[in-house]
């Protein structure tokens, strides 16, 4: 079967992110959670 592009970039991403925080889950959801709350915060 061959792999859709789109999710190989995604995982790429996630790969490339992950590694920004030495793939600490603890990290990576703080990352995520202050990225969600400037969104959330720019949206108001």
């Amino acid at each position: 079967m061959k792999e859709n592009e789109t999710i190989k970039e995604i995982r790429e991403t996630r790969k490339k992110i992950s590694a920004r925080f030495g793939h600490d889950p603890k990290r990576l959801v703080e990352y995520y959670k202050e990225k969600q709350q400037k969104r959330k915060n720019h949206n108001k």
